[in-house]
C-alpha cells in the first residue's frame, strides 16, 4: 500500500473517522468526570532478604538460610511477600484493631468484622515495580481521614505476621532443648566407644598406623633381600675359594663349630693359626659334626672335595684355572643371589597372589640374575666344567706339598664370621616382620568398627551442633521479639489521604485512542476487505488488467453545484418533454414544440458539464484508432456496463455529438436500451429505426443535429428480438456502404443473457462504463471475460469517480 492509497482511505472515510473520534472523545470526558475517585494513602516496604528458619528435624548445617530477592528464584520472595499483604487473616486482624464499625461507616454501615475485612482487602493494592525489591503498598477508601490509619496497622501487622510466617518464634524451644540434650548423650557415648576401641589396639588413628605398618614392612622387606642376598654371595665366595686351596692346607676346624656372634669372635681370634678347611675325607668328617648351627660351615664341608691328582682332577682343575678368578667370583655370586630370591619368592606367594607388586619385584629380579648368569655360561664355558665337577665326589689324595698362603686362610675365616652374623640378622628381621604383621592384621581386624564409631561420632556432632545454633537462635528471637525484622525496611510511611487521577486518566486516554484506532481501523477494513468496487483511475490496470481511456469525474460532489456546470453556468434541462412523436420522413419543420422548459442541458451543448470529458474521450478513439491504422468507415463503437445507472446513455450521447463537431463526417448513435427515450434531442421523440436510419430519404426524423443522427431499435416484449446478431450480421454491409463516419452502439447491461456479448464481436472497440465505488471489481473481471471470448476489442471509462485527495497532497493525472 502506497502513500496515495493511505490518504485515499483516509479521506474517503473522513466521516466515519471524525464520527468515531468525536464519539471516543466525549467518552473520554465523561468517563474523566464522572469517575469516582476514593481517598488513598501509600506506603512503600523495602524486602532486603528473608530469614528462614528451618524445621527442626532438618539437620543440614550448611542448608542456607538468608534469602535475596535479586538471587535466583527471588521473584517467589517477592511473590510470597504479596501474598501475606493480601491474605485475609491480615485483613481481618486489622479490621479487629481499626474497628469494624469505623470501617463500615460509609459502607452501609455495621459492625460485621467479616465485611470490614473485605473492605479492607478489597482496597488493598499491594504493587511491585519491574525489576525493584520495593512494595508500593496502597489502600483506597472514600473516607479520608481512614486510609491512613488502616495502612498504619496494616504495615504493622505485616511486619509481625512476616516474621511469625518466616521464623517460626517461639514454636520449636522445648522440642530444640529435648533434642540438643538427646544429641549430646548419644554423641558421649559414641566418644566412649570408640576411646575404648582404639585403646584396644593401641592406635590413635587407623590411617596413620597402617601408613606406618607399611612403611616398616616394606623396610624390613627390603633388608631382608639384601640380607640373604649378601649371605649367597659370600656362600659362593668361600666355596670357591676352599677350592682353590691345597688339601693339605686345611686345618681342622672345630674352632668354627660355633655358630651367632660367637663363631665369628672365636674366627677373629684364630688369625694366629692357619684355617682348617674341609679337604680331606677325615676333616669333612669333623666338619659336618661340628657345623650343625651354623649353615656357612656346612655349605663349606659339603661344598668343598679335596683336591687328588688323579688325571681327571687335574684336568678339571686345569679347565678352572683357564676362567678369570673375578669371573668366578661373579658367576658364584649370580648363582647365590638366585637361591636367595627363589627362596624369597616362595616365601611371599605364600602371603599375596603373584600378581602383587613384591612378587612381581622379586620375578623381574630372578629374571635379571637368570639372564646374567646365562650370558656368563655363554661367554665361559670353563664355569660348566667347574660346576659339574663339584658335584663329584673325589677320592683322598695325597697331601699336596705345597701350603695354602696364610692370608686366604685368614681372609676364609673372617667371611665365614660374617656369613654367621648376617644369618643372624635375617632371623631377627624375619622375626620383626611376622611381629609388625600380626599387629597390622589385629589394626585390620578393627578398622570397620574403629571407623563406623568415627562416622557415627561426626554426624551426632553436626545434629548436635546444628540443634545447639537453632535453640540458641530461637532464644535470642524470643528476648528481641517477634517485631525486629532487620530484612524488611519501611522506606515511606503511609502518606496523607490524597486522589490519584491517574488511572482515570489513563481509562480516559485508552478510550481516546482505542475510539481513533478503532475508526482508522474501520476505514482501512472497509476499503480493502468490505468494498471491492474499483474507486480510482489507477486500480483499472492493476486490478482488472484492461487499457482505461478515460475517467469520468462526479461533479456534483467535488465542488459543483446541482444548478452550475464546470464553468459555473446555470444548468439547461436537457430532456424536451414532447407528448406526440414526430414520423421519421416529416419536415424539420413540422416538429412539434415542447410545452415544458426544458430542464436538462443536450450532451452537445457547449456548457453542458461533462462537455470536456467527452471531447477528451473523442480524442482518445481518435488516437487508438489511428494508432491501430483503422481507415474504413463507418467505425463501429460500442458502449455497455456492468450495473444500471452506470452512464452509459449520456457518455454515448456525448461522445456521438462530440464526434458529429469533427467535420469529417456523419455519425449515427443507436440506442439499443429499453429506455431509448431519454437520449437527448431537440426535434421530437425517437421514431426512427436502424434500418430508416441506413436510408437517405428517411432519415431526416433522426436528425437532431449537423451531422448527428439518433435511432432506437425496436423492443419486442421489453426486450431486443432473439434474431438480433444474425440481423445485425445482414446489417453490416449496409452500415459499411453508409455515409457515416461512426456509429456509436448503445448496448444494453453485459449479462448472462444479454446480446452484448454477441454483439460486441462485430465492434472495431467495445467501451465497458464503470460506474466508480459501485461497480465490483469482480463482475468487471467477468464481464470483461465475456466479452474477451467473442474477440471484442475492450477499452475502460471510469465514470462519477471521486477525487478525495486534496491536491496539496496528492496529485493525479
Amino acid at each position: 500500500m502506497t502513500l496515495g492509497d493511505i490518504y485515499f482511505v483516509l479521506f474517503r472515510h473522513k466521516w466515519k473517522i471524525l464520527l468515531i473520534s468525536l464519539s471516543a472523545v466525549i467518552a473520554a470526558v465523561v468517563v474523566y468526570l464522572a469517575w469516582p475517585l476514593p481517598y488513598q494513602s501509600e506506603a512503600r516496604l523495602f524486602v532486603r532478604y528473608v530469614v528462614e528458619t528451618e524445621a527442626p528435624v532438618q539437620t543440614g548445617a550448611n542448608g542456607p538460610k538468608v534469602k535475596l530477592p535479586g538471587e535466583r528464584g527471588g521473584e517467589n520472595i517477592i511473590n510470597t511477600e504479596l501474598e501475606i499483604l493480601s491474605s485475609l487473616d491480615l485483613a481481618q486482624a486489622v479490621a479487629d484493631l481499626i474497628g469494624p464499625e469505623k470501617i463500615l461507616a460509609k459502607a452501609g454501615g455495621g459492625t460485621n468484622r467479616y465485611q470490614a475485612a473485605a473492605v479492607i482487602q478489597g482496597g488493598l493494592v499491594p504493587e511491585v515495580g519491574k525489576k525493584s525489591d520495593v512494595i508500593h503498598v496502597l489502600f483506597k477508601h472514600s473516607d479520608p481521614e481512614l486510609v491512613q490509619p488502616v495502612l498504619r496497622q496494616v504495615v504493622d501487622t505485616y511486619l509481625t505476621k512476616h516474621a511469625e510466617t518466616h521464623r517460626a518464634i517461639g514454636v520449636f524451644d522445648d522440642f530444640l532443648t529435648k533434642q540438643t540434650d538427646q544429641l549430646r548423650t548419644r554423641l558421649s557415648a559414641t566418644e566412649e566407644e570408640l576411646h575404648k576401641a582404639k585403646l584396644k589396639v593401641g592406635v590413635f588413628s587407623v590411617e596413620d598406623s597402617k601408613k606406618i605398618y607399611t612403611e616398616q614392612m616394606s623396610k624390613i622387606q627390603q633388608a631382608l633381600l639384601d640380607a640373604e642376598a649378601d649371605v649367597a654371595e659370600r656362600h659362593a665366595q668361600i666355596s670357591a675359594m676352599g677350592k682353590l686351596l691345597p688339601s693339605n692346607s686345611i686345618p681342622p676346624l672345630d674352632g668354627l663349630a660355633d655358630t651367632g656372634p660367637a663363631a665369628g669372635t672365636n674366627a677373629a681370634k684364630a688369625g694366629s693359626g692357619p684355617p682348617v678347611l674341609p679337604a680331606q675325607a677325615t676333616n669333612g668328617a669333623n666338619v659336618a659334626n661340628n657345623t650343625n648351627g651354623s649353615p656357612a660351615l656346612r655349605t663349606l664341608a659339603a661344598g668343598n672335595p679335596v683336591p687328588s691328582e688323579t688325571p681327571t682332577n687335574n684336568a678339571v682343575t686345569d679347565d678352572t684355572t683357564k676362567v678369570p678368578s673375578v669371573i668366578v667370583a661373579d658367576y658364584l655370586r649370580v648363582h647365590g643371589l638366585l637361591e636367595a630370591l627363589s627362596k624369597r619368592q616362595t616365601e611371599l606367594l605364600v602371603q599375596f597372589t603373584p600378581e602383587s607388586p613384591l612378587v612381581k619385584g622379586v620375578q623381574s629380579q630372578i629374571a635379571e640374575a637368570e639372564r646374567r648368569k646365562s650370558q656368563l655360561e655363554k661367554d665361559h664355558p670353563g664355569l660348566l666344567t667347574a660346576k659339574t665337577n663339584e658335584a663329584r665326589t673325589a677320592a683322598p689324595s695325597a697331601p699336596s706339598a705345597a701350603p695354602a698362603p696364610q692370608g686366604t686362610q685368614t681372609y676364609i675365616m673372617v667371611e665365614l664370621a660374617k656369613v654367621a652374623a648376617i644369618e643372624t640378622k635375617i632371623k631377627k628381621l624375619t622375626e620383626q616382620l611376622n611381629k609388625i604383621r600380626a599387629e597390622a592384621t589385629a589394626i585390620s581386624e578393627a578398622e570397620g568398627t574403629i571407623t563406623d564409631l568415627e562416622r557415627k561420632k561426626v554426624l551426632e556432632e553436626a545434629q548436635y551442633n546444628y540443634s545447639q545454633r537453632n535453640l540458641e537462635e530461637a532464644r535470642v528471637d524470643a528476648q528481641l521479639g517477634a517485631v525486629r525484622n532487620s530484612d524488611v525496611n519501611v522506606v515511606q510511611t503511609p502518606s496523607p489521604p490524597f486522589r490519584d487521577a491517574k488511572k482515570v486518566t489513563k481509562i480516559a486516554m485508552g478510550i481516546l485512542l482505542g475510539g481513533i484506532a478503532a475508526a482508522l481501523g474501520l476505514a482501512f477494513v472497509i476499503e480493502l476487505f468490505l468494498d471491492p468496487s474499483l474507486k480510482r483511475p489507477m486500480e483499472i490496470e492493476t486490478k482488472v488488467g484492461l487499457p482505461l481511456f478515460l475517467a469520468v469525474p462526479r461533479l456534483r460532489l467535488n465542488g459543483y453545484s446541482k444548478l452550475t456546470d464546470l464553468n459555473g453556468a446555470p444548468r439547461v434541462p436537457q430532456l424536451a418533454d414532447s407528448s406526440q412523436p414526430t414520423p421519421c420522413g416529416s419536415a424539420p419543420g413540422d416538429q412539434v414544440v415542447p410545452p415544458h422548459p426544458q430542464s436538462v442541458l443536450p450532451s452537445w451543448d457547449l456548457h453542458h458539464p461533462l462537455r470536456p470529458f467527452h471531447e477528451a474521450l473523442r480524442d482518445r478513439l481518435i488516437t487508438h484508432f489511428e494508432v491501430k491504422n483503422l481507415t474504413h468507415k463507418p467505425k463501429l463503437v460500442a458502449m455497455t456496463n456492468c450495473t444500471e445507472g452506470a452512464g452509459v446513455t449520456t457518455l454515448a450521447a456525448g461522445l456521438a455529438a462530440s464526434l458529429s463537431e469533427t467535420g469529417d463526417g456523419n455519425v449515427l448513435l443507436v440506442d439499443m436500451n429499453l429506455q431509448g427515450e431519454a437520449h437527448q434531442f431537440y426535434h421530437g421523440a425517437l421514431a426512427c429505426g436502424l434500418d430508416d436510419a441506413l436510408e437517405l430519404d428517411k432519415r431526416d426524423g433522426a436528425l437532431v443535429k449537423e451531422n448527428l443522427y439518433v435511432v432506437r431499435e425496436p423492443h419486442r416484449n421489453g426486450s431486443l428480438p432473439c434474431a438480433m446478431p444474425k440481423r445485425f450480421q445482414h446489417l453490416v454491409p449496409k452500415l459499411r456502404a453508409s455515409d457515416y463516419d461512426y456509429i456509436i452502439f448503445d448496448l444494453p447491461t453485459i449479462s448472462q443473457i444479454s446480446i452484448t456479448s454477441r454483439l460486441a464481436r462485430f465492434m472495431d472497440i467495445t467501451f465497458i462504463v464503470v460506474e466508480a465505488e459501485q461497480t465490483d471489481r469482480d463482475v468487471v473481471k467477468r464481464a470483461a471475460a465475456m466479452l474477451a471470448e467473442s474477440g471484442a476489442n475492450l477499452g475502460i471509462v471510469l465514470n462519477k469517480s471521486r477525487t478525495y485527495i486534496p491536491r496539496s497532497l496528492l496529485q493525479e493525472i
